[in-house]
């Protein structure tokens, strides 16, 4: 059996976390919040990038920041989405707000799964790229 590499498993796990985001929004159930699907996206971006900084040999640190993560790509001349900066504001969705009050003013879940799936397209395409492209 072949050993994945660090970056496959952020992104196959990222992966995960966008399909249980889309099937919970497919699938309305009063059992399941908003807030239970923001957490799913905002693990996947997360996950996303981890993928996205690991296939060029940057390490993280263990941090739910998204901009944070999206900062340190930058410093290190990895190509990010131009719409990145609005994924910023899933952070306040990481396990640690999982656990905190329930929001009223939560915006289209929609618009974040179309960007979380945008962002799963653009590193999917960096990674299938081959190496030195």
């Amino acid at each position: 059996m072949e050993r994945l590499r660090q970056f496959e498993i952020f992104y196959r796990k990222a992966s995960t976390d966008l399909a249980m985001a889309r099937l919970a929004q497919a699938n309305p159930s009063d059992e399941i919040d908003d807030e239970a699907i923001l957490f799913h996206l905002q693990q996947a971006v997360e996950k996303f990038l981890k993928s996205l900084l690991s296939f060029h040999g940057v390490t993280t640190e263990k941090t739910h920041d998204i901009e944070a993560i999206a900062k340190k790509g930058k410093a290190n001349n990895i190509k990010l989405p131009s719409y990145m900066e609005e994924l910023y504001d899933l952070s306040e969705y990481a396990v640690e707000g999982r656990y905190g009050q329930i929001h009223d003013d939560i915006e289209n879940i929609n618009i974040y799964l179309e960007r979380v799936e945008s962002l799963k397209y653009f590193v999917e395409t960096i990674l299938n790229q081959p190496k030195g492209a």
